[in-house]
């Protein structure tokens, strides 16, 4: 995929991201030490990130330490796993802001997201698209946001959408179009 003519829309990001997040320290858990440097590196704020670590109870640990605002975790990490981090972190600190990064979305994945208590959800192949601001914004903000596209994609969200005590699980989680 060539991101080229994203690059624009991908640096102006950095800013919007500072705007929605101000000062608050950010704990960065990924799997990938490539991506977890990436992130560090380009965070807006490079000050508040207070911890860059690959495994869940490097976070924990962390997290217990700088009681920070914001958690990014991807969904598989070194040791440990990003759903059981989500759980965890929130009982350690309750008015963490979660943002779980998958690789690729499922219902029954989205579920276990709610069941841990993830605050949003974006599926990496999404990042290059630009919807990292956009889960920023949801996470920060609580927006749900909902496209006919992702119906359309995804029918059986649409029938959570509509009643079911999932349904409104789901609009609690910060469920972007970008992710289904």
């Amino acid at each position: 995929m060539d991101i080229t003519p994203r690059i624009p829309q991908l640096a102006a990001s950095r800013e919007q991201v500072l705007n929605l997040m101000g000062a608050s320290s950010t704990v960065a858990c990924f799997g990938s030490r490539a991506l977890l440097s990436l992130f560090v590196c380009a965070a807006p704020e490079p000050a508040s990130v207070v911890g860059a670590v690959t495994t869940e109870a490097e976070a924990l640990e962390l997290i217990a330490r700088h009681q920070p605002g914001f958690l990014f975790v991807t969904e598989h990490l070194e040791a440990g796993s990003g759903l059981g981090l989500v759980k965890q972190a929130h009982r350690l600190c309750p008015d963490l802001r979660t943002l779980l990064i998958l690789q690729s979305a499922s219902a029954q994945l989205l579920q276990d997201a709610l069941e841990a208590g993830c605050n949003g959800v974006v599926v990496e192949s999404h990042l290059a698209q630009g919807a990292m601001v956009d889960a920023i914004r949801a996470v920060v903000g609580g927006v749900t946001r909902h496209q006919s596209r992702r119906r359309a994609r995804a029918p059986h969200f649409s029938k959570m959408e509509h009643g079911s005590q999932t349904a409104s699980a789901i609009q609690r989680l910060a469920i972007l179009s970008t992710t289904c």
